[in-house]
């Protein structure tokens, strides 16, 4: 169902990155991602503290992809398959036409690349 999704939204994949599901493996990503103040600085979510608390974010992920009120991914560079961020679309509307909000975050490391420039207008 995701893949339909995305590539009804146009986000299937894009030249700099790809899509791909968030799985355990990505935990610690995770946790690197919103533990870090610069990341969660405008985010509505209070920064990690706990590794626990990214397990925790990853069942949600889990649930939510799977009953499709909304869906959250990995952003992964195509050349070596390295975590930059992660994508989140949710109020996604297919009955008459594609369309979805969306939300990101990326690691500081990867800003000012233009990875996110060139992904969101696909």
């Amino acid at each position: 169902m995701a893949l339909v999704i995305l590539h009804q939204v146009g986000l299937l994949a894009v030249a700099v990155g790809a899509f791909d599901d968030i799985d355990e493996a990505d935990v610690p990503h995770l946790f690197a991602l919103y533990s870090n103040e610069e990341v969660t600085r405008f985010l509505a979510r209070p920064r990690m503290k706990e590794i626990g608390e990214a397990h925790e974010m990853w069942a949600r992920i889990e649930a939510a992809n799977a009953d499709g009120s909304s869906l959250q991914l990995a952003i992964e560079r195509k050349s070596d398959g390295a975590f930059l961020g992660a994508c989140l679309l949710f109020n996604i509307v297919t009955a008459r036409a594609a369309r979805a909000e969306i939300g990101y975050s990326l690691a500081p490391e990867h800003w000012r690349r233009g990875y996110l420039a060139e992904a969101l207008p696909a």
